[in-house]
């Protein structure tokens, strides 16, 4: 049996805003940690990279996608695996009959 922790990401190009401007909106709302971009990276550094929050009971990770990779109806999940084994069960699964696009 695989022990698993479910996470959704979603992409922002402001995700410190967008998680302020959530935490306006749903009480309760709680930033759990924010990461910033270092030296060469896409984003420049020092600027927000992901921001974890918890929203309504669910844990979320906010993304930076700069102004590539800009808000839309898309979802990432985050699959907390505690070994390689499982992420490979996973990834098996979520991509059969598609394409993968990450891997990680």
């Amino acid at each position: 049996m695989l022990s698993v922790v479910l996470g959704q990401s979603l992409s922002f190009n402001f995700v410190a805003c967008a998680a302020r401007t959530l935490s306006k909106i749903f009480k309760g709302t709680k930033v759990k940690k924010i990461v910033k971009y270092g030296k060469n990276m896409p984003i420049p550094a020092g600027q927000v990279m992901t921001v974890a929050f918890k929203m309504l009971g669910q844990e979320f990770l906010a993304l930076n996608g700069g102004p590539i990779f800009k808000f839309n109806e898309a979802i990432s999940f985050i699959i907390n695996c505690k070994t390689q084994k499982e992420v490979d069960t996973y990834w098996k699964k979520l991509t059969q009959g598609g394409q993968g696009v990450q891997f990680g």
